[in-house]
């Protein structure tokens, strides 16, 4: 179909592109020390210091999202990913070598560090693939839909496939806890990470010119950002309400561990293992996020909405029935997540893409810092089951607010090659 309207469409570019990406996005994931970190940092913590861990953890991305995310527009993005792969290998190399809450607290900034080079980052050089291979076809209304389509599927399925790599190590990671301990898991966590950066180096280049990119200031990349964002209430809606699922996600999940501990006969494998099948959920959302069409934002928040209830249900029903609600909580967000990151990036129109979408991720760290803080006083007053309790009230209030403000599509109808792609 794309072939008769794109004659100069490069399709074998975006195949070799999606087959490194997905591999990349995979084997970056498979870190055994994910269903256990909470369990393990529980031993030497409170719930409150654990708690404020995480929102340290968030609170360093909010200062280092928009300066490492400019880097992402001035220099080549495939060596700041691969840098980024080899810095998140010293978060364990920290945990394993320091216990404690200092230990914990270095590794946690090293992985911040790692974070906040992938954010933005990551989603433009998808863009940036997307739009070399699109071509110079004159007919904008179908380019623009071409690359709606293409980033979607790309960027639904490279979630999907570093959500299944999380899987494998979730569903691995409680049993190799209990069979061989901590620290070896530790060490086994720093490889995933190393190989992820081995694969995006040896089979993936950015397809921009590194050396006209590289001579643009940093206060001139932030400054196209600022322009772009402040007079566009569209954008800004977008960018809020992607930085807000996003929060309400990330918080939930690493407190899942906890969670879960706290109901009668459950080891850690299987804290793994509920864990992993919640990640399968979120992993088929993910792939199907790209045949689900919304013609309106407020049908994404109304779907929001329904995630919102399934959380709830998780927490009041009993542990069988809990996860199935909890996959089907995952399930949801899934698709929300990559339909809000989609319409995010069609509606940016400048020169600063990895700028602006880590102003959107360092405003889900803000957001994220609230959540976490939130939810471990009220674990630390009540139990862990209340804070899912108030994190799936969050996650509705987000819902309804986002949804009665929400507006039409608004791209696709404007913007020149560097605008629309």
């Amino acid at each position: 179909m794309f072939g008769s309207l794109f004659p100069d469409l490069d399709a074998t570019r975006i195949g070799r592109f999606e087959a490194a990406w997905y591999f990349h996005c995979f084997v970056t994931e498979l870190v055994l020390i994910y269903p256990v970190f909470g369990i393990l940092m529980l031993e030497s913590v409170s719930r409150f210091e654990f708690s404020l861990l995480l929102a340290i953890w968030a609170g360093f991305s909010i200062f280092l999202e928009i300066p490492l995310g400019a880097l992402g527009d001035r220099f080549d993005r495939r060596k700041l990913l691969t840098i980024s792969g080899l810095i998140e290998g010293g978060c364990f190399i920290a945990w394993l070598l320091i216990p404690g809450f200092w230990g914990y607290l270095l590794g946690f900034a090293t992985w911040a560090v790692a974070g906040t080079l992938q954010s933005g980052t990551s989603e433009s050089l998808i863009y940036d693939v997307i739009r070399k291979a699109s071509g110079q076809n004159p007919d904008r209304a179908h380019k623009v839909r071409w690359i709606e389509s293409i980033y979607t599927r790309i960027y639904g399925r490279s979630l999907a496939a570093r959500t299944l790599g999380a899987t494998l190590a979730l569903l691995l990671g409680g049993y190799a806890a209990e069979w061989i301990g901590f620290s070896w898991v530790l060490i086994l966590s720093v490889v995933a990470p190393l190989l992820g950066a081995l694969v995006l180096w040896s089979l993936i280049r950015d397809p921009r010119s590194g050396s006209e990119d590289s001579t643009r200031r940093f206060m001139d990349v932030v400054k196209c950002a600022a322009g772009e964002i402040l007079p566009n209430p569209v954008l800004r809606h977008s960018v809020l309400a992607f930085a807000a699922l996003g929060a309400t996600f990330a918080a939930l999940e690493d407190f899942i561990p906890p969670f879960y501990q706290e109901k009668e006969g459950i080891s850690l494998g299987v804290i793994g293992v509920i864990w992993g099948i919640s990640y399968l959920g979120a992993s088929v959302g993910l792939l199907l996020a790209e045949r689900m069409k919304f013609s309106r934002d407020l049908f994404i928040h109304l779907l929001m909405l329904l995630g919102a209830s399934l959380l709830l249900v998780c927490v009041a029903t009993p542990a069988a029935l809990g996860m199935v609600a909890l996959v089907g909580y995952f399930f949801i967000c899934s698709i929300c997540f990559v339909h809000l990151q989609t319409r995010m990036q069609m509606r940016m129109q400048g020169g600063a893409r990895a700028t602006l979408t880590s102003v959107a991720w360092m405003l889900d760290a803000v957001i994220g810092v609230v959540f976490y803080l939130i939810m471990g006083a009220v674990a630390e007053a009540y139990n862990w089951h209340a804070s899912f309790v108030v994190m799936g009230l969050l996650t509705a209030a987000c819902a309804l607010t986002f949804g009665t403000t929400s507006a039409k599509p608004s791209y696709g109808e404007r913007g020149d090659d560097r605008g629309e792609a």
